[in-house]
This record gives C-alpha cells, sequence and structure tokens, in this order.
C-alpha cells in the first residue's frame, strides 16, 4: 500500500539578506511580500521510500544538495540516492549559489536545516495514499514580463 506524507518549512530570509537574480545589481530584502518555503513529499510503498523537495530559491548546487541527502537520511530512512531537490528558481529569494555573486553560507546554513526538517516532518507524516495524473492548460500562470504586449 501507498503512503504519502507531505511537509512544508519556512525560508523566508531575514530582513538585510542579499537577493539573488538581477546580474549585477545589489538588492537586500526590505520586505516580505510572500514566504518562501522549502516543500517535500515522501512516498513509500513499504519496501521504497523517496523524497522530493522543491525549495522556493534561485538554485541548489552539488554540494548543498550532497549536505542535504546525508543529513536527512541520518535522520530518516530514506536513502540519499532516493532524495531529490529542486529549486524553483525565484529571482527575489536569497543567494543560494555561486552565479554573479557569492552565496549567502550564513543564510544557507540556516536554510540547510529547514529542507532537512521539511523532510523529517514529511517523513513522519506518511499516511495511506493513492497517485492518480492528470493533464490541462493554464495559460495564465506565468509570462515574460519583458515582451511587449
Amino acid at each position: 500500500m501507498l503512503q504519502v506524507g507531505s511537509a512544508r518549512t519556512r525560508i523566508t530570509p531575514p530582513l538585510g539578506t542579499l537577493l539573488a537574480g538581477n546580474a549585477g545589481l545589489k538588492r537586500e530584502a526590505s520586505g516580505i511580500l510572500d514566504h518562501l518555503y522549502a516543500k517535500a513529499l515522501v512516498l513509500s510503498d513499504g519496501e521504497s521510500t523517496i523524497a522530493v523537495v522543491s525549495c522556493d530559491v534561485i538554485g541548489v548546487d552539488r554540494s548543498f544538495t550532497e549536505r542535504i541527502r546525508s543529513m536527512a537520511t541520518a535522520e530518516t530512512d530514506i536513502p540519499a540516492d532516493r532524495i531529490l531537490i529542486t529549486a524553483t528558481h525565484t529571482h527575489t529569494g536569497p543567494q543560494t549559489i555561486d552565479v554573479f555573486r557569492d552565496k549567502d553560507e550564513e543564510y544557507v546554513a540556516t536554510f540547510e536545516k529547514q529542507v532537512v526538517s521539511a523532510i523529517r516532518l514529511a517523513r513522519a507524516d506518511l499516511t495511506p495514499g493513492r497517485i492518480s495524473t492528470s493533464q490541462g492548460t493554464e495559460p495564465t500562470l506565468a509570462f515574460n514580463r519583458r515582451i511587449l504586449t
């Protein structure tokens, strides 16, 4: 029987944190419009368990994902090679990768703990569930603001 668990942890940086995106511009967080989250989904069939985590940041690098996998494996029974971590690529989140400028190491240390917590909480939340698929379109979800229309 399939079991499913989910959890999210808030990863919104403190005001004053250097924001990613817009190469060459130095922007600091001056307010909060929407909170940022690490969202984890854990699936288990009783023999295998996997975790998928989506983080509201510009990106995650190999060293980050390796540390998260190692820490999460130590705290759960989920093998490191069965943990997928991805980023939503938001340009108004903290600098988490070394692109155009150095990542914010202080923020990343806190961010790592929150991601591991999301995985641990989702693992603890396992309940019977099922999976299905669907297909559709949503043309108003995203657009390029730089294209003149």
